[in-house]
C-alpha cells in the first residue's frame, strides 16, 4: 500500500479494530524455544492476557506456556489476531496462511520492508497491503511498535495484541490507538466514543 494511502482513509472505529486492540485469541506465529526472541518475550506477556494464547509452531506442542499447533490453520478456534515473529521472508506466505484462517489482524516485527527505500521490499508490503485488504485483515507493522486499549476494564488500557500489562489508570479510557515505525502503516483509531462503543 502506498503510504499516501493512509493519510486519505478515515480513522477505523473501534469495531474494525476489536479483533486488534480488544482479542479473545491471540497466536505466536513463529513461536521458538529462544528465551529470549520476541516470540517467547510476548508468549510471557500473554501470560497476564486475559483471552487465550496459543504458538505455532510444528515441533512442538507447548512452549513458554504456550499450547502449540503447527499452523494457524490447525488451531482449533478462530485467531483474533496473530503475531508475527518470523523472519522477512517468511513474512508474506505467514500473512496469505492467516488470511486463509479467517485471522482478524497480524503483527509483524521483521523489518526490512519499505522502510528500506528498496523496490522489491515496497513491492512486498504492497502485495502484504493487498493481502490483507482482500481478506478484510488488519496488519500493524512492518516493523511492529505499540496498539493500545484504553477501554480495558478494571485496568484503564493494555497492548491490546501482545497481551502487555494494565495501564496505570483505574478508570477505562476512551482513546485508543495503533502505531508502527519504519515503512509500516499507521491505523488511527477514533477517540472520544464511548468506552464499550
Amino acid at each position: 500500500m502506498a503510504l499516501l494511502d493512509v493519510a486519505r482513509r478515515p480513522a477505523y472505529g473501534r469495531a474494525e479494530l476489536r479483533r486488534l486492540i480488544d482479542p479473545a485469541t491471540v497466536a505466536v506465529v513463529g513461536l521458538s524455544r529462544n528465551g529470549a526472541s520476541f516470540g517467547a518475550r510476548t508468549a510471557r506477556n500473554l501470560m497476564r492476557f486475559g483471552g487465550r494464547g496459543y504458538g505455532v509452531n510444528p515441533g512442538a506442542s507447548e512452549l513458554h506456556g504456550l499450547p502449540c499447533f503447527p499452523t494457524i490453520a490447525a488451531i482449533p478456534e478462530p485467531v483474533d489476531c496473530a503475531i508475527l515473529a518470523v523472519p522477512l521472508d517468511s513474512v508474506e506466505g505467514v500473512v496469505g496462511e492467516c488470511a486463509a484462517a479467517g485471522v482478524g489482524a497480524c503483527v509483524i516485527f521483521a523489518s526490512g520492508f519499505a522502510e528500506t527505500g528498496r523496490a522489491d521490499r515496497i513491492a512486498l508490503q504492497d502485495r502484504l497491503a493487498a493481502i490483507a485488504r482482500e481478506a478484510d485483515m488488519r496488519i500493524v507493522g512492518p516493523v511492529r511498535y505499540h496498539t493500545e486499549n484504553g477501554s480495558q476494564q478494571g485496568g484503564g488500557g493494555r497492548d491490546g495484541c501482545a497481551g502487555g500489562g494494565a495501564g496505570r489508570h483505574g478508570d477505562p479510557a476512551r482513546v485508543g490507538g495503533v502505531t508502527s515505525v519504519g515503512g509500516g502503516e499507521l491505523l488511527p483509531a477514533r477517540v472520544g466514543g464511548a468506552a464499550g462503543g
